[in-house]
């Protein structure tokens, strides 16, 4: 019998072994611990671990609204990337939560921050990235730059074409969501 398993279930690390006598099986998001499975064995509580995950993931899936992920589910995901994500990263969301309506050019953002548009769309660009790692969300909007297509995980893009004067507004969901895992009240739209 192996020491330690590991496999993979959408987003979640399982990693599996005996602790303190006990077979069992540990589900991780972004570093913490999400849920647990004992068994006769380690690898008997990773497969059910995993088939467990998997039926969760095909519920919440099937439950989107036209495919977003719900507030709780960006919630969530953002509050797992906490260990992981910069203050100044963070500090980029809150802003762009508390703008009124939660639209704002990369260039708006960019005056706030202190940083180059460029640097701003690819910090907003991670961030999108991660979570919809996270949240098994890629949307692809049409026209819209690679480098700033992972923005779409948390907003929608409108208006012009030019990649720094291109407005983003964070879908309702994201905004909700986002909010609650950084304890700000999002202004009125």
């Amino acid at each position: 019998m192996p020491e330690r398993i590991e496999d993979r279930c959408g987003p979640y690390l399982i990693i599996g072994g005996v602790l303190k006598d006990v077979p069992q099986a540990i589900a991780y998001l972004g570093g913490q611990v999400v849920t647990k499975e004992e068994a006769e064995d380690p690898e008997t509580a990773v497969r059910c671990l995993k088939e467990r995950l998997a039926d969760e993931q095909s519920r919440l899936l099937a439950a989107r609204e036209d495919g977003v992920p719900s507030a709780e589910e960006y919630a969530s995901a953002l509050a797992s990337l906490f260990p992981k994500v910069e203050q100044q990263t963070l500090e980029q969301v809150r802003h762009h939560v508390r703008v009124p309506g939660g639209r704002l050019t990369m260039r708006d953002l960019s005056r706030v921050t202190g940083q180059i548009p460029d640097e701003v769309q690819k910090t907003h660009a991670s961030i999108g990235r991660a979570l919809g790692r996270l949240l098994q969300f890629d949307p692809k909007p049409p026209r819209i730059e690679r480098p700033a297509l992972p923005i779409a995980v948390i907003a929608e893009p409108s208006g012009s074409l030019t990649p720094f004067e291109r407005e983003w507004t964070l879908r309702e969901q994201a905004r909700q969501g986002l909010a609650a895992a950084l304890d700000l009240v999002p202004p009125e739209s």
